[in-house]
């Protein structure tokens, strides 16, 4: 089913200083021994930056999150982004938009963290229209009508009505999903006017990213799921690209619209980020979602250390309130658990939870019928609850001594970073936005919203007599970075060069690079024509090259280092910490492009806003997609 197109709305300087926030709302996991770190600490590092710093250029903005090694986990995500990058146009239903990469490492089966993940979630535009076809979360990764765009792109989630704050009209909205072994992952950003999520009037927007439905009030717990820590260092590079790419799967051609535009005048443009980490309730550094003794601080070692959870009794629960510290679970079994159940030395109460996933450890608090159990493969009970947990500070409500007040605090840090943009100054001549590409039909937008034609962006460009070279959609390379078969550390520089010109570089972070190809385009000629992609790392040489192409490519590089490498330079990103400064957890073999941040004390949110920080084990993705901006609702 083809639905109408995304139509963006920019606002433009008669909006004064209002700016728009993105608000990433993920559970995240973390896990370190209760006497390295008191309550945790909590410094992330955050950076911007545009592919292009010309005024009016259609540039892809990318914003990197990262967070150092034995950190507490972050929960919520502000990125404040100018207003002035909103374009004013009309994006089809299913076109690529962006793309989240990230990576860190996770425990399975309750054991330690040493399972390397690096998920790729691209992000498509998608309906924001939830009085029509709705989906379940399971139902949001099939097709059912074949036309090549997910059931989550066509109908409305709708598990994001119960999660979003009462009230709030979702002004736009985009998804992307990814797979982690066996399991479809989903993520759903929506946009919300500023004053709906209670940010004052005048900032603008603010975008709300939701991973798969954890922390929806009315989700079906899933038992027994694999997944049981996620741990920091984290790193996390979001793209929303500039110009909007072709999705594969549909017969149209959604690519060339304009998803992003560079301001029309020259100046300093400050991004602001706000992190917020995950509850902890007692004097320990472990979030209650992991802390399999959230009320009492523990006493034995983590899965972050890469030794197995936890202490010597191997079943996960600390000594601190286990029953029976030094057997396997306690003695004698509790009297709803079968005497032939296999888990039992993970799912201690025998609910059908690993003892590291379970909201109430000790308490059962599993699925209240068969479906919720997998058709009565796993324990349930009618009395149990399906581990819910009415305030969202991921103490179930069978456990909790406040279940409708959160238990514990929280870590706010704040920072900016400073994007310079080229071109005149307001007053000085008037800008004109760049030309988009050429399209094969027309791309105009009737009462209804409907598009007719597709456009055709050309593969690579060539000069134009009198009119210098045409837009070019860019080839986005990503993957992992190793030198001399170690990941590269944070700091280090790619660079793509085709035929001894330089297209485009990139910082390493988190041991990955992200980059387009090309960045920048020439004004005149020589124009870029594509050939064969080279890369290097500060100057050492990287395998494999790569025949360019537009559109997403994941390649992972060797590289050699050279003799002496330099630090890479910070280009146009400017990055101002808060006053307090951010002291790392560890040095790294080179030092980041950017850092800093600062505290702005400890900050609880507000209901709705935990019930959006959910889900147990995956990833925390940072800056996810700033794709705000307004639309036409469907």
């Amino acid at each position: 089913m083809r639905t109408n197109p995304v139509q963006l709305r920019g606002w433009g300087r008669a909006a004064g200083l209002s700016v728009m926030a993105l608000v990433v709302a993920i559970l995240g996991l973390v896990l370190v021994p209760g006497d390295v770190r008191a309550q945790g600490t909590f410094d992330p590092v955050f950076s911007a930056e545009v592919s292009d710093t010309e005024h009016n250029a259609n540039a892809d903005i990318t914003t990197n999150f990262n967070i150092p090694d034995l950190d507490l986990q972050f929960a919520v995500l502000y990125t404040v982004v100018p207003p002035d990058f909103i374009p004013d146009s009309a994006v089809p239903l299913g076109a690529l938009v962006g793309q989240i990469n990230s990576a860190s490492t996770v425990a399975l089966f309750g054991g330690s963290c040493t399972t390397a993940i690096a998920p790729v979630f691209p992000l498509w535009t998608a309906t924001t229209d939830d009085t029509g076809c709705t989906v379940k979360h399971s139902e949001q990764f099939a097709d059912d009508d074949a036309d090549g765009l997910q059931n989550a792109i066509e109908c409305w989630p709708e598990f994001l009505s119960r999660m979003l704050p009462p009230g709030a009209t979702p002004l736009e909205r985009i998804y992307g999903e990814t797979q982690v072994g066996a399991s479809p992952v989903s993520e759903n950003i929506v946009l919300l006017e500023a004053a709906d999520v209670g940010f004052p009037a005048d900032w603008g927007f603010v975008q709300i990213a939701i991973l798969n439905d954890i922390g929806d009030p009315g989700r079906q717990a899933r038992p027994m799921e694999a997944l049981t820590d996620f741990c920091t260092p984290l790193s996390s590079v979001t793209k929303t690209f500039g110009l909007s790419q072709d999705n594969t799967h549909t017969p149209d051609d959604e690519a060339g619209v304009v998803v992003r535009h560079n301001p029309p005048f020259g100046g300093t443009y400050t991004f602001h980020f706000r992190a917020v980490s995950m509850y902890n309730s007692d004097s320990d550094p472990i979030e209650n979602y992991q802390d399999t003794c959230p009320l009492d601080v523990n006493t034995e070692a983590s899965p972050h250390l890469e030794t197995q959870a936890t202490g010597p009794d191997q079943d996960g629960i600390d000594a601190a309130c286990d029953p029976g510290p030094t057997i396997v679970c306690w003695n004698p079994r509790p009297a709803n658990c079968a005497v032939d159940y296999a888990y039992y030395t993970s799912d201690c109460d025998c609910d059908g939870f690993r003892n590291r996933l379970d909201t109430c450890p000790l308490v059962p608090n599993g699925c209240n019928d068969a479906a919720c159990a997998g058709g009565g493969s796993w324990p349930w009970d009618a009395a149990w609850d399906e581990q819910a947990d009415q305030d969202s500070d991921m103490i179930g409500d069978a456990c909790d001594p406040n279940p409708t007040s959160p238990n514990g605090t929280q870590i706010t840090r704040d920072d900016t970073a400073d994007v310079v943009i080229s071109g005149p100054a307001p007053g000085e001549e008037t800008a004109t936005p760049t030309p988009t590409p050429a399209s094969t039909g027309t791309a105009t937008a009737t009462g209804t919203a409907t598009a007719t034609g597709t456009a055709t962006a050309t593969a690579t460009a060539t000069a134009i007599a009198g009119e210098g070279c045409a837009p070019v959609i860019p080839g986005t390379y990503n993957g992992l970075v190793r030198l001399n078969g170690v990941p590269a550390p944070a700091g280090y520089e790619v660079t793509a060069n085709i035929g001894g010109t330089e297209w485009g570089t990139t910082i390493v972070s988190g041991g990955r690079y992200a980059l387009d190809v090309p960045q920048r385009l020439p004004s005149s000629e020589p124009c870029f024509a594509g050939g064969t992609i080279t890369f290097t790392i500060d100057g050492g040489t990287c395998t494999p090259t790569a025949d360019w192409s537009s559109g997403l490519h994941d390649l992972d590089l060797a590289c050699a280092p050279a003799a002496t490498p330099t630090p890479a330079p910070t280009g146009t990103v400017t990055v101002v910490p808060s006053p307090t400064t951010v002291v790392p957890t560890a040095t790294p073999a080179k030092p980041p492009a950017t850092g800093g941040g600062g505290l702005a004390g400890d900050q609880g949110l507000p209901l709705w806003a935990m019930v959006l920080a959910g889900w147990a084990g995956l990833m925390a993705l940072a800056g996810l997609g700033t794709l705000a901006t307004r639309i036409t609702k469907r």
